[in-house]
């Protein structure tokens, strides 16, 4: 079976995806050894998910946010068994190859870990009024068969249909969520049932928007405040979701 990364990049007014997908890519086939493959063709399939603040740490400039097409991944994707990568995630391991052992078709994060310790992601375990447990979009692993098209296009449907699932699990019809159309897929699925059938067995590892990093091949520095004082973290053969796009980008231009 053929095995790959799928990666998403279409650039704003602040950030330029495609070149940090075009660095990640580098980095996939060096720690993973796999192929690698860009959607970048914004006129053709990018789709308006709103406008979104990226940086409100450090700015409050408002910027369009098109990945909202993530359901295409399964008639996008080239291979037998695909991960679906933010493009701002860091591979500094081979952590990723698990998902290809593993007995499962579909795969998410059902959990994050805040590296630094700060616990900034708590509120974020869970969306809406009614506290529905959030699944993360940033990495997802599937099987291309007839149950995992479901899930895709069950996205589609509620992407289509945003302002009614908005409505009936009471969060924020704008901006387009990835991570709230797959948790509802997932659960309706499954019978409408919370469970942790489709959970990557491990918590996905984040750095908020105000974390400034370099890079050192294998090597993560972070740097940011904890409790009003200065910390500097290392981080060596960890991957890392990274918030800090701007920080990001100045690490990748000095790599």
């Amino acid at each position: 079976m053929t095995k790959g990364i799928l990666l998403y990049a279409f650039n704003n007014e602040v950030t330029d995806y495609e070149a940090i997908a075009e660095w990640s890519v580098k980095r996939i086939k060096k720690y993973l050894g796999l192929p690698a493959t860009i959607i970048t063709d914004r006129k053709a399939i990018a789709e308006f998910g709103g406008s979104r603040i990226m940086h409100p740490t450090q700015n409050r400039e408002l910027a369009t946010w098109f990945n909202a097409g993530r359901y295409h991944a399964w008639e996008h994707s080239p291979y037998d068994q695909t991960i679906i990568l933010d493009a701002d995630y860091i591979v500094s391991s081979d952590l990723l190859l698990r998902l290809f052992d593993s007995p499962l078709e579909f795969a998410c994060h059902q959990s994050v870990l805040d590296v630094t310790g700060r616990n900034n992601f708590h509120s974020h375990n869970f969306f809406g009024r009614h506290k529905f447990p959030q699944t993360w979009a940033t990495v997802c692993y599937f099987k291309k068969n007839n149950f995992t098209r479901d899930i895709f296009d069950f996205v589609k449907m509620i992407k289509e249909n945003y302002s009614h699932y908005s409505r009936l699990y009471n969060f924020n019809r704008k901006p387009f969520r990835n991570d709230y159309a797959f948790s509802i897929a997932l659960s309706v699925l499954q019978g409408h049932r919370i469970s942790n059938k489709h959970k990557i067995p491990w918590n996905l590892p984040t750095a908020s928007t105000d974390v400034e990093i370099s890079i050192n091949k294998d090597t993560i520095t972070l740097e940011y405040n904890k409790h009003a004082t200065p910390k500097r973290l290392k981080l060596k053969g960890q991957d890392l979701h990274l918030l800090n796009k701007i920080s990001l980008e100045k690490a990748i231009e000095s790599a």
